[in-house]
């Protein structure tokens, strides 16, 4: 997955760079991305706060019971 983080430290525009296989779950994990993560943003020289963009690898699995 790939997103920003803005310079509020939320994460926005996620989008799969490489799918997990399951449109349903590469979805799942970018709402979740979205609503949940939160950073302490990138910095400038002058130490303002910037948007810059980050990945994340998730990996899933499923149990069986």
């Amino acid at each position: 997955m790939r997103f920003t983080v803005e310079t509020s430290g939320r994460a926005t525009r996620c989008r799969v760079s490489r799918s997990s296989g399951d449109a349903s779950l590469d979805a799942t994990t970018c709402r979740l991305i979205e609503e949940r993560f939160r950073f302490r943003p990138a910095t400038d020289p002058a130490g303002r706060a910037i948007a810059s963009d980050y990945g994340w690898r998730q990996t899933w699995w499923l149990e069986r019971h």
